[in-house]
């Protein structure tokens, strides 16, 4: 699990700050005011471990994920450099000596534009290993520090003679080979893809339904980027069992159940099936059954936002456990209280199959629920949730933590967090009376 972030130099942040992450961590605030990049950052990174070319320190031209532009365009104005930093718990311990097992790691990777790694380094609390290049001559130097002690050298061989970094995270091969009994140096850089492999992305716009989905019978790795594999996923899986839910049927411990479970919950419909359009055909038909008249309708004809909520809900029993959702807008065309319910789901979703939701959003409807369950006890407001504010001012942008306590007050609310709706409610009040006396006269 993601434990903390820090961005310096990215887009429009000078510097973030460490950023507490939790199971469920929320970005809010108004448009443009930097809350996309922050899950960019993560994308980034990600796509980064997946490209074939081990010189790209950053691949900022894959779109598998985002199109973000060049390496120059991702710098704040006015700097040169930029820093990212982050801190995981690992899914499996390193051992760098016979009394020292990593469990926690932060990572981080200077960058200067166009492309040169100035420095990248692994951290933990009894453990340090970076390399980074000596501007002067242009050449990279290694060292790794245990308690304070600098490891074995291996011989005597100079800097001069190690290549450089493989991309932004990775030692080279003769920077592995500089000390004695450091083959976990490798270990670093694939832990660190490892982690990025159970980081799964769900964009803020998804593909509009279809009356047709083809389905060749494999099984996707994820839902896509716009949810275009939602439905193959749903297939893919009609066979496996999931682990079943606190106050959850037993009927509904598939995929499938569970998706139809929260349309439920949320007023969408009553029931969702996927049958080939004729027996053995590649063709399927998603229909649902519509709440009020119990209509069997295709998915296209429920309306837009049954279309973007579906990919959110199998993206989050599809995904392993113990995966890391980044999820943009996941309440987008959604009726006030479907969005409510939605946060219902993801308190499932992080206490029972452990997997941590980061979202950006603009849902009040979606906080307010949040808020309740905090104050019911069923959500804890420090060890499961970190919220934050973002806006944009003088040309940069911030970020406050939202101190939510265990009443699910935030006691330090933002002004104009979602708008001045209680101004606009008090204004409406004295401008409808002073228009009553006006008619009365």
């Amino acid at each position: 699990m993601l434990t903390h972030i820090r961005m310096q130099n990215f887009k429009s942040w000078q510097d973030t700050e460490d950023i507490r992450m939790a199971p469920l961590t929320g970005f809010f605030g108004a448009n443009s005011s930097g809350k996309t990049s922050l899950l960019q950052m993560l994308l980034l990174l990600k796509e980064t471990t997946e490209s074939s070319d081990r010189n790209a320190s950053l691949s900022t031209d894959i779109k598998e994920y985002i199109e973000i532009g060049a390496l120059s365009d991702l710098i704040h104005r006015g700097t040169k450099e930029l820093k990212l930093t982050i801190g995981w718990q690992l899914s499996q311990e390193i051992l760098v000596s016979e009394d020292i097992a990593l469990k926690n790691l932060t990572f981080s990777t200077n960058i200067v534009a166009p492309t040169q790694i100035r420095r990248f380094e692994y951290q933990s609390d009894r453990f340090k290993a970076w390399m980074e290049i000596n501007e002067k001559n242009q050449y990279y130097s290694v060292k790794v520090m245990i308690d304070g002690i600098e490891a074995k050298k291996q011989n005597n061989r100079p800097f001069k003679y190690i290549t450089r970094p493989i991309k932004c995270y990775g030692f080279s091969a003769e920077a592995l080979r500089f000390y004695q009994d450091t083959e976990y140096l490798s270990d670093l850089s694939y832990a660190f893809e490892q982690y990025f492999k159970q980081v799964y992305h769900l964009g803020p716009v998804r593909d509009y339904p279809k009356r047709q989905y083809t389905w060749s019978g494999d099984k996707p790795s994820d839902v896509g980027r716009k949810g275009e594999r939602a439905i193959s996923a749903l297939l893919a899986s009609s066979g496996e069992r999931l682990k079943k839910g606190k106050g959850t049927p037993k009927r509904h411990d598939t995929l499938i159940g569970r998706v139809e479970y929260w349309l439920q919950k949320m007023g969408l419909s009553t029931s969702l099936t996927i049958e080939p359009v004729v027996k053995g055909s590649a063709l399927y038909e998603v229909k649902l059954r519509r709440m009020g008249d119990g209509q069997t309708v295709l998915l296209p004809d429920m309306g837009f936002g049954m279309s973007q909520i579906l990919p959110v809900i199998v993206l989050c029993y599809y995904c392993p456990e113990g995966s890391t959702l980044l999820l943009e807008q996941p309440e987008i065309h959604l009726h006030p209280s479907a969005q409510a319910v939605l946060a219902d789901m993801f308190i499932e979703v992080i206490q029972e199959r452990k997997v941590q939701i980061i979202l950006e959003s603009h849902s009040e409807h979606l906080l307010t629920r949040l808020q309740l369950r905090m104050a019911e006890g069923k959500l804890d407001s420090q060890a499961e949730t970190a919220l934050y504010f973002c806006d944009f001012k003088k040309g940069k942008s911030h970020l406050s933590s939202l101190d939510v306590d265990m009443f699910g007050e935030i006691r330090n609310y933002p002004d104009e967090f979602f708008g001045d709706l209680a101004g606009d409610v008090i204004k409406r009040t004295i401008e409808a009376a002073e228009r009553r006396m006006q008619v009365a006269r």
